[in-house]
């Protein structure tokens, strides 16, 4: 072993011994599934970088052979610096991702099983609210619901972070109007909802017919999120949402694609794991 070897060694001992009983069974279970529950400030960082570097001693894992995904771009340096001090330049040779910037490396490393994303352009938040405008603006008369007197723009922004949340969701437009048509029909339905005495016996109740007017306002959406995904294909554009459901759409349909990627990570690491979405987490389900 060589001196820097020795150091580096050292440098993990080190760092081990500091570990309660509860961390060093989690850097020392290499094999099978590893869940650490822990509040913030308890090292679970230290822990996931240890079993990293634990993996690298007790395995013949090549540091590209591991996969790490954090949630934040600062979550990733700070884990590949405190990777360093353990393993030294391998460090560089680990995996460390975002969800998102994991997707867009698959994405440019295996070009060929994405051509259809050639010559795409990533669009930016205002690119995104210009668009929604424009698809309110061009059919006011059936987007009359989202675009109120006075402030026509008052729904633009929300509806950019609705389509960000079912991307992130694997909720397709299609989904949302099934959804919101069937709501409809429970909210009829229900006979809770019907008014049992007053000048509206028979009828429905004003909280229903709230509950409904919502539900068309949900139905609305659904077009614009399809004229939206309808007019991106069309301009060859790309969110920053697309990145995952691309990644997420290429492994369902594209067996070769997702069993290279699988025997390429043995090993698979997620930091606050608690706040994948749905998206992320069927992401990881499929590797």
């Amino acid at each position: 072993m060589s001196k820097k070897s020795e150091n580096k060694e050292a440098v993990f001992h080190s760092m081990y011994e500091r570990l309660n009983k509860k961390q060093k069974e989690a850097v020392d279970t290499i094999e099978g599934p590893v869940m650490v529950i822990a509040g913030p400030g308890t090292g679970k960082t230290t822990i996931l970088t240890l079993r990293i570097a634990n993996i690298l001693r007790k395995t013949d894992t090549p540091p590209s052979g591991i996969l790490a995904i954090t949630f934040t771009d600062a979550g990733v340096k700070a884990m590949r610096m405190k990777l360093r001090e353990v393993i030294g330049a391998r460090a560089d040779e680990v995996r460390i991702h975002t969800f998102h910037s994991f997707a867009n490396s698959i994405i440019n490393e295996y070009q060929d099983h994405f051509v259809h994303l050639s010559g795409t352009r990533m669009m930016t938040d205002v690119d995104a609210e210009d668009m929604i405008r424009k698809i309110l603006n061009d059919d006011m008369k059936r987007f009359q619901l989202l675009r109120p007197l006075g402030n026509p723009d008052f729904y633009v922004y929300p509806i950019k972070e609705a389509i960000s949340d079912a991307k992130n969701d694997a909720i397709t437009h299609a989904m949302v109007r099934v959804y919101a048509k069937e709501q409809i029909e429970k909210i009829k339905a229900d006979k809770e909802n019907i008014a049992t005495r007053g000048v509206n016996k028979g009828e429905l109740k004003a909280d229903a017919l709230k509950m409904i007017e919502k539900c068309e306002k949900t139905l609305i959406f659904a077009d614009v999120y399809e004229q939206y995904e309808k007019r991106k294909d069309e301009e060859k554009l790309t969110d920053y949402d697309d990145l995952i459901l691309q990644l997420l759409h290429a492994f369902r349909n594209d067996e070769l694609l997702l069993r290279i990627i699988q025997e390429n990570f043995l090993y698979i690491l997620v930091d606050e794991h608690q706040d994948t979405n749905d998206s992320q987490n069927l992401l990881i389900s499929m590797l």
